[in-house]
């Protein structure tokens, strides 16, 4: 159907009920029903309230039979546990999900604003949240940058174009991470550039010869007065320092 079951469980609704009696009652108009008599249009909902949904429906006390007293019942009892403070509460500690965007974060935040009852004050509230509980540090230090004329709308732009940026910037770095392979010729010239380990050994004093001065022993040799040293290939040597 083009609506589902609102309390198929005794676990709760899977959705608030306000939001569920709007898409109810969508579902009505699009059947072209808003104009049934309210006992067929209470048959409808209880319908489709679900198996749990409908128990409930039944214990209710209703002043009258008709559709706007089973409406506000369901309102009545689905909501009276839920005060402002809680509403509120619910607000201040929603914060954005991983891979969540900024447009489904700040629907969400709309939708439990709706409920706190903030008045004139919740599109700046919306904002303060946005900034606090994003989960991009550079969409909160870009959105405190801006002046204090900065509205939920400009704040969303923003979000949005900020995420578009992130986006191709890994997408470039990606591309940036590609492997390189090494070509053949360089690692022929590689591979002739090592030095064998059997080339045969010349001692030669330090001191008597300046083109050696500059060859000094590794600490872990400091001990040892004789240890050899690996000269280019041409050479075809190795010498001994003394």
């Amino acid at each position: 159907g083009l609506v589902g079951s609102f309390l198929d469980e005794y676990r709760g609704p899977v959705v608030p009920s306000d939001r569920w009696l709007a898409s109810f009652e969508g579902y009505l108009l699009a059947l072209g029903h808003m104009d049934l008599a309210d006992a067929r249009k209470c048959a409808l909902l209880r319908h489709c309230l679900g198996q749990e949904g409908q128990r409930i429906f039944a214990t209710l006390t209703l002043s009258d039979d008709k559709y706007a007293s089973a409406t506000a019942a369901l309102k009545s009892h689905f909501c009276s546990g839920r005060s402002r403070r809680m509403c509120r509460f619910e607000f201040r500690q929603r914060f954005q999900q991983p891979g969540e965007t900024v447009a489904h974060f700040v629907s969400a935040l709309r939708e439990l604003a709706k409920l706190c009852d903030f008045g004139t004050l919740e599109d700046g509230l919306i904002v303060d949240q946005l900034i606090e509980k994003t989960s991009s540090h550079q969409l909160r230090e870009r959105l405190l940058l801006e002046s204090d004329s900065m509205t939920l709308a400009d704040a969303l732009v923003i979000g949005k174009q900020l995420e578009s940026a992130l986006s191709e910037a890994r997408r470039f770095a990606s591309a940036a991470d590609l492997p390189v392979t090494s070509s053949p010729s360089a690692q022929t010239v590689t591979q002739s550039a090592e030095v064998p380990d059997d080339l045969p050994v010349q001692r030669v004093d330090r001191g008597g010869d300046p083109l050696l001065q500059h060859i000094t022993a590794p600490k872990y040799h400091t001990p040892i007065h004789h240890y050899p040293v690996r000269i280019p290939k041409s050479t075809a040597v190795q010498i001994l320092l003394c």
